[in-house]
């Protein structure tokens, strides 16, 4: 078996990208994965990333919201509502800008160790 370089596999899924050539799609929508390289036919359907973008995703946006709730509790000063509102904005777009190369990186952090599933 060939070495995989891990680094350029990692990048390459955070663009979602293929983790082997770097060309074909890794997603056939917003999150699902494709079974396979558009590019290369490189096969992705034993990888299974399971939660672990979420997690990694849900502790960079918590520590991301710590100043962010700070900031706006004393821009809102005594509407807690809006300052609630504007929170729940901040981490909602946090959540959705950052799920997508995460879950990519993941893919190609599990394709270049061959952590696949039986």
């Amino acid at each position: 078996m060939s070495e995989r370089d891990t680094l350029k596999a990692i990048l390459r899924g955070a663009r979602s990208r293929c983790p082997n050539c770097g060309e074909g799609a890794l997603f056939a929508g917003y999150l699902r994965k494709a079974d396979r390289c558009s590019h290369c036919d490189e096969d992705f359907t034993r990888i299974r990333p399971a939660d672990g973008p979420a997690f990694f995703v849900l502790c960079i946006t918590c520590l991301l919201l710590i100043p962010a709730q700070i900031i706006t509790f004393r821009a809102a000063g005594e509407h807690i509502l809006t300052g609630l509102i504007v929170l729940s904005l901040i981490m909602t777009a946090i959540t959705l800008v950052l799920l997508r190369p995460v879950k990519g990186a993941v893919i190609g952090l599990q394709w270049a160790g061959r952590d696949y599933q039986a």
